[in-house]
Parts: structure tokens; sequence; C-alpha cells
């Protein structure tokens, strides 16, 4: 069924004038697309449809005062580009009573207990988003409510920034948590969820608490600067926690209590503690720690309380002012295969009666002894132990001495100098069997979907790496290469995980001694007051050094602010002397868009000369996207049923290749909605079995996705022939029409000659609408826009209305920044410069003037992004002919003149008319030949406003008629309706 779009405005005619209104005749699927404007209502959701803002995030308010801003009760509902925001302190802003709910690009704000309330069944997909209430919780979800919430920014939270109760399984992925009162993740009450890829900074309580038998897992996440803990695990939890980071923490960096056994692998824990422990196993707690480092604490390292018990495995232990490993006594641990080194008291140290093993491990160069059995009845067993160069003798009574030569050698990179393997010829330490390990991790490469070209790039550089270290032995000078790399292309096409496995290559290679990635972006390289850049980039740098610094989008660094406030320059310069003063010891991935990263290594003249090799990262194919689902069915042990595969096909083959695509980040909400569709579907079945828990149906596949066509907020194209018929309902305008139809029509003859591999001609999107004002340019062109992206021409075909004032600045070089930032606007769809002409005044000699500046750039983008944005340029006739010649270039992307002719005095009166009846008025058929005449009369600078002076006609006879009314002591519908002609005065001349 094709979707109704409903429009609403609270000023422009023929628009619901509010949201509501237009949900009161809302059908499933219905679009509401909103104008610019703030909304004082409540909406509440009873049928599926979606309410977008039409010209984007931030244009559009909906505030509440009493209630919710939005309640769900329908099946699903789709919410993009709205500020959301309530004051009622009982109230969640968004609450979610029933079915499921997609938020993209939102801003929520509360003042409640609660700025989003997910209940008991029901589900959230979040994306883009920005919460914040500074007196109450950002996101709860309770009784198995589920969903993902990604990309998105909590912050300036009065206590939770996330709370999961009652079995919640939610997904947080690539989400910053900052500025929180409370916890930025609290679980309790067999909580699930997924905490993976974010950020957590400044938070008042732990960081993350997970009690009550939770079972949450978190993956790959950030936890910095905490007024307590980093991670509490309390009360029976059994939380999963992989390769995280937690800094700095004012408490313990991991704290476990009360029968809780969080199992953590690959983590490191540093600078926690404030003279406390880094972790701290407390009473009738437990925990597995593998492949972990904890490090640089100002108390303990790992301490393990009464009653209390620990697995570690492979992991290191040093940099602490107290002791690395204590257990105090009634404590238990299983210590294999770890290296405890550098901590200021004893290495490990065992004051518990309980049965303790320490095997196979390194410990060295610690200021207390290496092993100290504190007890004389500990039950201590050291078996393989290297404990040398410790400040005093080891205490224990069974310590046996490795045998020469049979050390163990560490199996992850240590921060300090541990004994290794002899040393290479080269001076770069050489584990054993390196080509083994190089030959795992480059078929881990080359087991990833795609990226064909990637991987032939980066097996070339293993070689070069390899060749390198052959000559050197050999007395060879070591070929020419760059060890810093520019990942250009599109996002979502694993340039991170490329950049992490060639780290690991480098570090099995010895080129790097770690082999770590340190991934930041402009916001942790720039600051906002002279000098503090070059303090927060070198500090990145160095925290990076024996690694992998990749920088994302890196060439916001070099993007013009407009002003001389911006201090990305000053990062860039800072980076290239690191790079220089550290050339052997780093290397550096500058990642970002294939364009914008040219424009990035022009920013400063040594950029090029240390980034001399670009791998280039294409988007995928449709069948590689397909293959990455059915990567995500086999990790989540789901079937993707007969014809489920051809579905996918065909849904990856209609979402547009835009600056919105997120490749494999596309694949993956594909499948989350894939999951979500097929809950709905079994939750009304009483009892599914186990095959139907698990078969994905081609109708969960769903249409295209609101990543890939943005229209309004839509996931359907618009209908093509209701657009073609509005266009032809419209008054007058038959040149208008012909020329739009016959330009749509070439475009769409294109395409179809693309689809059967036909050449196709060379074809100009763009358009000048020339014409006297109020002959509805700007109503054309929104059409324009939904026509070509009813065709596919564009992602979503919403109109960006610009003019002079919105491209040109008064000072220099703040034009091209304004000017980048409408074309910006307007990607996937039309940008429409009103009165263009006014950039290019007649004084072609003024030096004062930026408006040239602004043709110049908007020349530039129009063929950088000539696929991505239709740019409109309107004005009069004359005027246009001279902008045309303002610049070169300009005549030659606008191809296209449609020529608008002012309104007949016929057609004045049917728009008199149409906009009557609109608001409810009528004319009678005496004022309809009245208004006739007197339009033919008039001098053509009366009219020469047309549908503007036809508005402003209506709207005086409605006040002389109001006056009128007033005189009736008990008026009819017909007399309050009815527009008489002593209610119209004839304009002056």
């Amino acid at each position: 069924m094709n979707r109704r779009v409903l429009t609403v405005s609270a000023t422009e005619p023929d628009c619901h004038r509010s949201i509501n209104a237009a949900l009161a005749l809302a059908q499933p699927g219905s679009v509401i697309s909103v104008l610019p404007g703030t909304y004082a209502e409540t909406l509440t959701l009873a049928v599926p449809c979606t309410i977008a803002s039409e010209q984007g995030p931030g244009t559009v308010v909906v505030t509440a005062e009493d209630g919710a801003a939005v309640l769900l009760h329908a099946e699903s509902a789709t919410l993009s580009g709205l500020t959301l925001t309530s004051t009622d302190p009982h109230a969640a802003t968004v609450d979610v009573v029933s079915g499921r709910l997609r938020v993209d690009d939102c801003e929520v704000r509360a003042r409640s207990a609660a700025a989003v309330y997910l209940r008991g069944g029901t589900a959230l997909a979040m994306s883009r988003c920005q919460v914040s209430n500074p007196t109450g919780a950002g996101i709860i979800a309770v009784e198995n409510a589920t969903g993902s919430i990604e990309e998105t920014t909590i912050s300036r939270i009065g206590t939770s920034a996330v709370v999961l109760r009652s079995g919640a399984d939610p997904t947080l992925r690539d989400c910053t948590i900052d500025g929180v009162g409370g916890n930025a993740v609290c679980g309790t009450e067999h909580a699930r969820g997924t905490v993976e890829r974010c950020t957590i900074t400044r938070v008042q309580g732990p960081a993350i608490a997970l009690e009550k038998h939770s079972a949450t897992e978190i993956r790959q996440t950030s936890i910095t600067d905490t007024a307590d803990a980093g991670i509490l695990v309390t009360s029976d939890a059994q939380p999963v926690i992989e390769d995280c980071q937690i800094t700095g923490t004012a408490g313990a960096g991991l704290q476990v209590s009360e029968g809780a056994h969080p199992q953590l692998a690959g983590c490191r824990i540093s600078r926690a503690g404030s003279g406390g422990s880094a972790v701290l196993i407390g009473v009738r707690g437990r925990g597995s720690l593998r492949r972990c480092r904890v490090t640089d604490g100002a108390g303990t390292g790992v301490r393990v309380g009464p009653d209390a018990e620990v697995a570690l495995e492979d992991c290191r232990v040093h940099g602490h002012e107290g002791d690395g490993v204590l257990i105090e006594r009634d404590g238990a641990a299983w210590v294999t295969g770890c290296e405890v080194y550098a901590n200021r008291g004893d290495g490990i140290r065992v004051d518990s009666v309980r049965p303790t093993t320490v095997k196979g491990c390194a410990v060295h160069d610690n200021g207390g002894a290496g092993v100290r059995q504190g007890a004389d009845d500990a039950e201590l067993s050291v078996v393989d132990v290297d404990s040398r160069a410790n400040g005093a003798p080891d205490t224990h009574r069974d310590a046996t001495e490795p045998a020469a030569g049979n050390r163990r050698q560490p199996t992850a990179p240590s921060d300090g100098e541990p004994p290794q393997a002899a040393p290479h010829p080269s001076g770069v330490s050489r584990a054993p069997s390196v080509a083994a390990a190089v030959d795992v991790l480059l078929d881990e490469l080359n087991s990833l979907v795609g990226l064909a070209g990637v991987k032939q790039d980066v097996s070339m550089l293993v070689n070069l790496q390899l060749l390198a270290q052959r000559r050197q032995q050999a007395g060879l000078p070591s070929p020419p290469m760059s060890r810093h790399l520019v990942f250009a292309g599109p996002p979502g096409t694993g340039k991170t995980t490329i950049a992490r496995l060639y780290a690991r290559i480098l570090q099995a290679l010895g080129t790097l001694r770690k082999g770590h990635v340190v991934e930041v972006s402009r916001a942790d390289l720039v600051a906002q007051i002279v000098g503090g850049t070059a303090i927060k980039t070198t500090e990145k740098f160095e925290a990076a050094l024996g690694g992998v610094l990749f920088i994302d989008e890196a060439y916001t660094l070099s993007a013009d602010s407009g002003g001389g406030a911006d201090f990305g320059q000053e990062a860039i310069d800072t980076i290239v002397k690191l790079m220089e003063d550290h050339r052997d010891d780093i290397v550096v991935i500058a990642a970002g868009y294939s364009h914008e990263m040219r424009a990035f290594l022009a920013s400063n003249p040594g950029l090029a000369s240390r980034f001399t090799k670009s791998i280039e990262f294409e988007n995928y194919a449709v069948d590689e996207l397909v293959t990455i689902v059915e990567t995500f069915c086999r990790q989540h042990r789901y079937t993707l049923d007969y014809g489920t595969g051809q579905a996918l096909t065909d849904l990856f083959s209609r979402i547009p290749r835009d600056a919105n695509f997120g490749n494999g980040r596309t694949a993956r909400k594909v499948f989350e909605e894939m999951v979500g569709r097929q809950a709905q579907r079994l939750a009304r079945i009483e009892v599914a079995s186990a095959p139907e828990l698990t078969r994905l149906l081609p109708e969960d596949v769903g249409a295209v996705p609101a990543g890939g066509i943005r229209a309004g907020g839509t996931n359907q194209r618009p209908d093509l022939e209701q657009l073609r018929a509005r266009l032809d309902a419209m008054v007058g305008l038959d040149g208008v029409k012909r020329e739009v139809t016959d330009i749509v029509n070439l475009l769409a003859t294109a395409r179809r000659r693309a689809a059967a591999g036909l050449p196709v001609p060379s074809l100009s999107r763009h358009v000048i609408f020339a014409g006297a004002p109020g002959t509805g340019k700007t109503t054309v062109a929104r059409l324009y826009g939904q026509l070509l992206a009813a065709l596919g021409v564009l992602a979503s075909g919403q109109l960006v209305e610009v003019s002079r004032a919105d491209l040109v600045a008064e000072y220099v070089g703040q034009t091209a920044a304004r000017t980048r930032d409408a074309f910006d606007r307007a990607r996937g769809g039309v940008l429409f410069i009103d009165e263009a002409y006014t950039l290019v005044p007649p004084d072609r000699g003024s030096g004062a003037d930026f408006g040239r500046e602004a043709v110049d750039t908007l020349v530039k983008l129009m063929e950088d992004h000539r696929d991505d944005v239709v740019v409109i340029a309107a004005g009069y006739t004359a005027e246009m002919a001279a902008f045309l010649d303002s610049n070169p270039g300009i005549g030659s992307r606008f191809s296209h003149t449609v020529h608008f002719a002012d309104y007949t005095a016929e057609q004045l009166v049917t728009i008199v008319e149409q906009h009557a009846q609109a608001a409810g008025y009528e004319l009678t058929l005496e004022t309809k030949a009245l208004l006739l005449r007197s339009f033919a009369s008039a001098a053509p600078e009366q009219t020469s406003g047309n549908g503007r002076f036809a508005r402003k006609v209506l709207d005086a006879m409605i006040t002389r008629q109001a006056g009128r009314v007033c005189q009736i002591l008990h008026p009819t519908r017909e007399e309050l309706s009815a527009l008489l002609p002593g209610d119209f005065v004839t304009p002056a001349r």
C-alpha cells in the first residue's frame, strides 16, 4: 500500500496546523512531514506511521508541558529529525507503551525520572540521537524490552544514563555517555543487554553497575574519569567483559562482591584505585581474568578479599604503588601464565590459608619479594615460576626454579622491559614462529567479506616489511616504504577492523613493539583554548607509541571553520612533528572519505610526504552485504529461509549508495530489524518450535531502511504517480509542468538505459527557475525533489531553502564554510537558492563582497557531489541570465531553465478560491466575477506578486467579512463562511 504524505506547518498554506491534526487522519504507513516550528502538543501514536522533520534535525521542536511528548501505542512508528521535550516532572519525554519505536537523528530532553521509558515487551531502535535529563535517568528499559541504541550521545544526566531491569535486553553500540550523576549503565534483576564500542566519561557513580543476576555483555568499551569504580559487579551478576579499557577511575577499575562472577578477557585497567586496588574481588566475589593488563595503579594491582576467588590467566600486572597481587586471608587464587613486575610492593603476596596456585609465571623487578607467603599455614603451590631481580627474596616454602632455557615467554605485549627472546640482528625482538603467527593473521584478514583490493594492498605491505628485515639481515639497506597510511573510503567498510589487524601483524613481525591501536577523532585532539590542542594531541600520540594511532575522519582537522578560533591545523602540525620525532616507534593511519582525505593531505606540506600510501576502501557489493548478514545469522544462531537471501539481495539493490550509506553498519541494522520483525511475528504464536525461533523469512526483511532513504524520514520511496498528479493539479504553470515532466522523463529513461547496460548520456539535474515572485517556484522545487526521490535519482528528495544571507558571510573565510554547510544539509535532496542572482552584485569590481566566493564554492561542490545533490537557482528572468554569466562553470552545470509565467486573472481567482476553501470560506458567484474583472483590469505591477498577491487579497476579504459578520446577532453557518462582493476592496493603482 502506498504511503500517504501529510504535511504540517503552523504558517504555510495547505498544511495541517498541528501534528495531532495530521495524526487524526493518518492511516497505517502514513508519513507526516513537519515543516520548521515549535509544536506544543503530546503525540499519541495509535497507528503505524512516520513523523519526520522535512528540513532535518533541529528545525522541529515538539514540547509537552503536561505528560509525555510521545506515547507509542501502535505496532510500530518512526520519528526522524525531531527535538522532543517535556517539562512534566512526572512523565518520560518518550514513553513506549507498546510496539516498536524507531528514533533517528532526534534530540530528547527531559526533566523527570526518565527521558525515554521502554515498558515490557517493547522495542526501541535509536540511532544518531542526543538524550539529556539533568534531573533523572536517560533511558530506562524494563521487563524484557529490547532494541538497539546506536551512535547516540547520552549526556547531562542527573541519575543513571541507561537502566536495564527485569530481563531487559537492548544493545548499546558506538554510543557516548558523558556527564552522569549516577551510573552510565545500571543492570539489575536479571537484566541482559550488550554494551559495545561505547565511550563512557565523567561519571559520578560506578560507570557500569551490574547486580541481581544481571548477565550484561560489555565489549570494546572505554571508561575514563569516574568518581567511583569503573565496573561494579555484585549480587550474583555474571557479565562477560571483553576488550575494554578502564582508565583513571577514583575507585577500583573492577570491583566484585556478593556472589558475582564476571568473566574478563583482553581488558586493560590502568591508573585506577587512588590508593585502593585496581581490581578488587571483595567478600564472596569471584572473577576470571584472561589476557588482561592491570597497570600503573596507586594501590594494589589485584586484591582478593575474604571468601573471594580469582583466576588470573595470561595477564600482566605491573607498575603499582603496592603489591601486584594480594590474596588476603580466606581468599583463593589461581595465577597461571602471568607476568607480575615493576610493582613497589611484593609481586604476589599470599596471606590466605585457602589453596592458592602460582604456575608458569614471570615475577620480576618488584620492590618486595617476587612471591611472598605471608601466612605460615598458607596452602600455596608455586610451580615453574621465573622470579628474579626483585627487592627481597621469595618466602614461599616450595618454590621451584624453572629449567634453564625453559622460562616462559610472555604471549602478550607488556609496557615494561620483561625478559625477551634473544634479539634479532636488526635490533627488533622476534618471537618464535613469526611466519606462522603472520600467516594466522593474514588468514584472518582474508576471511573478511569483500575488500579484495584492501587485502592485496595489506599483503603487499607485509611482504615489504618481511623483505626489509631480510635485507637488513644481509647487511643491505631497507627498500623505500612508508609506514604511515591513508585509509580512504566510505564508512562501514572495515577501516577500523583492518587497522587493528594491521597493527597485530606489525607486532608479530617485530616492526611494532606493542601492536595496540589508539583510536581518535577530532574531539580527542583539538581543544577550545590556545595551547590546549598540542597538549591533547601529544597525550594521544604518546599513548599510541609502540602501536598504531588511528585518526578517524582525519579531514575534519583541516576543515575550514570560517574563523580564526579553530585549532585543527595546530593538531596537524603537532602530529607531523611527532611523526618525525618517533618515526620508528609508531604507525599513523588517517581515515576518511576519499575526496576529503585528498584535501587533508594538502593542508600541510609535511603530510603528503609522510602519507605516501593510500588504501582505497570501496562500498560493499550487494552479494557481499548479503554475506555479512549471513555471518551475523551464524554468530547469533539464525538461519535464512528459502527466498530470504533473494529478498535481501533485492533490498540491498534498492538502497542508494549516498553519503548516509553505512555498508557493514547498514547490513547490521538490516539483520537486527529482521530479528525484530521475526519477534513481532512470533509474538502472535503461543508456542513456537526451535526451528521457528531461528528461521528468518522473506517477510522479515522489510522495506528499505531509514539509513538508506531519508525522504522525510520515510523508508519507502514516494509514489511517482501521486507526485505527477500533484504537479498536474497546480493552478496554471502549463509550460512549467511540461518542462519539469520532460526533465523527469529524461532522467527516468537514463536509469532504464543504465539498467539495460546501454550507454547513458550526460544529463544535468540542476535547474534554473526563472520568473516573478509568487509563481510557485518553491512548491514546484519541492515536488521536483520528491519526483527524483521516487525515481531513485535522489536518496531523500528533501528541500533545503537558502538565500544570500545563508551563504554569504561578512568576514574573509566564512562564506565557503557557510556554503558547504548548506550544501551538506541538502545531501540526498534539493538545494533551493532563492534570488540566486544576489550572490553576484551588479558592481563586479567591488572587493568587499563575498558572493562570488559562494558561487565558486557551489560550482566546485556541484562537481564533487554531482550525484548527491540537485541545485535549483531561482529568481527574476533577466537577473538569472546575468547570474549564469557570472562564472564560467555555472552555465555548464545548469543546462535547463524552467520559465514561470505570471498568473492570468482567471488563475488568480482560482488561487483565491482554493485558499478560501482550505480556510473554510466560500466565494459566491458574484464575488468571483468581481475578482475576475478587478484582476483583469489591474495594472501589471499590482498583481506582480502572483500567488502572494492572491493570498493578500483573500486575507483582506476575510478581515472585512469578520467586521461585517460581527454586526449579525446570530449568524448562520452560511453567513460565517460566505465572502460577498462587499468584502472585496479594489487594489489601489
